[in-house]
């Protein structure tokens, strides 16, 4: 993450509009972060491209896609030049992430087709010069690297008066509209279920930032995430080094919790996970220790009103918990995500707020499950590596 204040720009393009690219990232360098599309990081070989784009969406103030004339369609027997698709996609992603006020289009003034559901969608327009688009065409089917940068040269010289406007549209809308401070809140996950992807990319992003990933996981029952957390995060096949995960769960004891216990938020089966999890930690604390994995587990003795998990500078995924005539109610769980990789952003509070009740409760309102007991592992074999 820049270290500047400047608002974080990401500009996607087609592989031929790259020298516009250039041009523009050269331009708005002391205004803005500018990341283009080709960056490495933003699409880094070993992730899915879905997941790379939402998690840029999601870290970006702005972003500025160009709307170039870079392929042919033909519609009710008219052919006309439009956007490459995969830009125009982007665009969405960007607008369903940050609105219509911070993910905006540049485009040639006439030379490209907009899409029917873009109508009132307004556009940065500049004039392109008359040569500009064989000059374009020129550049993609050269083969020498020499006479291909000149090229490029030349395009930029032709497109610099052009662009000279638009940049300075570009730069009024950084200046005024700064960094966005609000930052992402979504939805993420239907339930339980559906929650476990989502987690492994958060403790992946923590992990990769180092130089620990720390997690917070307020459990319920912890009926369907234990084996999800096992296969995804803790089993020996698992990559994961260098994290510690604690979890908080409901206490099976708790006479408050008892009295409001149900079919979805059941006593008994917190009862059966704890057994569970002393059983698998007791088998797989020194393969944990080796790995630097560090897992904790407590228990809480209050009825929940919440869950969720807290993934140190990425996000908090967060849920309710309901309560229906005097019972829990744990069958829907709608998780929202939280945005939380910079601490100026108002989705932190949310996060803030959830850490630090967590922190509380792991304190002063929780016990040991095997406090009356001879813990199932030594106690310090998961501590992280030194």
């Amino acid at each position: 993450m820049p270290s500047s204040a400047n608002p974080r720009l990401f500009i996607g393009s087609s592989s031929e509009s790259l020298p516009i690219v250039e041009m523009l990232a050269e331009e708005l360098k002391d205004a803005a972060d500018v990341v283009p599309w080709n960056d490495k990081s933003i699409f880094p070989a070993t992730q899915y491209f879905m997941t790379s784009l939402l998690q840029a969406a999601a870290s970006f103030d702005f972003g500025l896609f160009l709307f170039e004339p870079d392929d042919l369609v033909q519609s009710r027997e008219t052919t006309s030049a439009v956007p490459r698709d995969n830009v125009v996609f982007e665009l969405g992603m960007f607008v369903s992430q940050l609105g219509l006020k911070r993910a905006f289009a540049m485009v040639p003034r006439g030379r490209v087709k907009i899409l029917s559901d873009l109508a009132g969608f307004q556009p940065i327009v500049y004039d392109e010069p008359r040569d500009a688009a064989e000059l374009k065409a020129r550049i993609v089917k050269e083969q020498d690297r020499i006479t291909r940068r000149a090229l490029v040269s030349e395009l930029k010289s032709l497109l610099a008066p052009a662009l000279s406007g638009p940049i300075q549209q570009i730069r009024e809308i950084l200046k005024r509209r700064g960094p966005n401070k609000f930052g992402v809140v979504s939805p993420d996950a239907w339930n339980v279920g559906d929650v476990g992807s989502q987690v492994r990319k958060m403790v992946t992003a923590a992990v990769e930032a180092g130089p620990q990933a720390s997690i917070r996981h307020l459990a319920l029952d912890m009926a369907e995430f234990w084996n999800t957390l096992v296969d995804e995060i803790l089993h020996e096949r698992s990559t994961f080094r260098d994290l510690q995960w604690r979890c908080l769960m409901i206490d099976p004891e708790s006479p408050a919790i008892k009295d409001v216990a149900s079919t979805s938020v059941n006593a008994r089966m917190a009862d059966l996970q704890i057994e569970k999890i002393g059983s698998f930690m007791h088998r797989n604390a020194e393969a944990l220790k080796a790995r630097g994995v560090r897992f904790e587990c407590r228990l809480y003795k209050d009825p929940p009103m919440m869950h969720g998990f807290l993934v140190n500078g990425v996000a908090l995924l967060w849920s309710m918990c309901n309560i229906q005539d005097g019972r829990l109610d744990g069958e829907n769980t709608p998780y929202w995500r939280f945005e939380a990789t910079r601490d100026t952003l108002l989705s932190c509070h949310p996060a803030n707020s959830f850490r630090n009740w967590f922190d509380h409760f792991w304190k002063h309102r929780s016990r040991d499950p095997w406090e009356e007991g001879e813990k199932p592992w030594p106690i310090g074999a998961t501590e992280p590596r030194a």
